[in-house]
């Protein structure tokens, strides 16, 4: 069995137009097999708390740090510390944030190198370093309690930023937002994600997103969303010189 996910070849022209772009089959024209994406949704099983965020929501993480460079070569970013660069209104959201690393078979994993490379093509090349980090994420909630999923509207403080679904259970659906202001307002984007590797592609230097919180569907059982987000950032000289 094979699922099949073509790439829209307007998607970059609509994301520089507008500033985002929704993507319900985000990859090439190749078929990824059920074995592929079980093997790549199976990895984020074995993710690690937050603990930074543990008095806000309920959430566990992992993450791939990279450098590329503008000949296309990945260096591996071992700087697992992520430093806040915007401000985000909960407790403690202004110190820095150690974290896990993804497992080596995730890095290597087929899929994430075709999702990686379709994203890529997405955005205009770069002529200096730019600071890629992948992080897998698993909002889980329990009982009558939601779990937040984002702090309200914001921005990464990255210049892309790159959300992929990969699966849910047992958990409401979760509506995703585009805004124009950080103060909401009308959405420019409204849906819920929830196709394997559905994509949500936004400018962050232009644009704020957010999204609903995680809520069981029976408050007697766990429900949770698992989520890919991608960003994007380019550096200075003196930033990469200091790694």
């Amino acid at each position: 069995m094979t699922t099949v996910f073509a790439r829209d070849a307007l998607d970059g022209e609509r994301l520089a137009d507008q500033g985002f772009c929704h993507i319900p089959a985000p990859l090439d024209d190749d078929p990824v097999t059920a074995e592929d994406a079980s093997t790549f949704a199976g990895f984020w099983n074995n993710l690690v708390e937050d603990q930074k965020y543990r008095n806000f929501t309920s959430r566990k993480r992992r993450i791939l740090r990279y450098i590329l460079h503008p000949d296309g070569f990945f260096e591996l970013n071992t700087d697992l510390v992520i430093h806040p660069r915007v401000k985000r209104d909960i407790e403690g959201a202004d110190k820095p944030n150690p974290l896990s690393p993804a497992h080596a078979d995730f890095a290597g994993h087929p899929l994430l190198a075709r999702l990686l490379k379709a994203d890529l093509a997405l955005v205009p090349k770069a002529d200096s370093p730019r600071e890629l980090d992948i992080h897998q994420f698993r909002v889980f909630a329990s009982g009558a309690k939601p779990s937040p999923t984002t702090s309200g509207v914001h921005q990464d403080g990255a210049d892309w930023v790159f959300m992929h679904f990969v699966a849910a259970a047992g958990a409401e659906p979760v509506p995703s937002r585009i805004f124009a202001t950080s103060e909401g307002g009308s959405a420019l984007f409204e849906g819920v994600l929830g196709s394997f590797l559905e994509t949500l592609v936004v400018n962050d230097r232009l644009l704020f997103h957010q999204a609903d919180p995680v809520i069981a569907s029976n408050p007697r059982e766990t429900g949770w969303r698992d989520m890919l987000i991608v960003t994007l950032r380019d550096m200075s000289q003196s930033e990469y010189q200091r790694l």
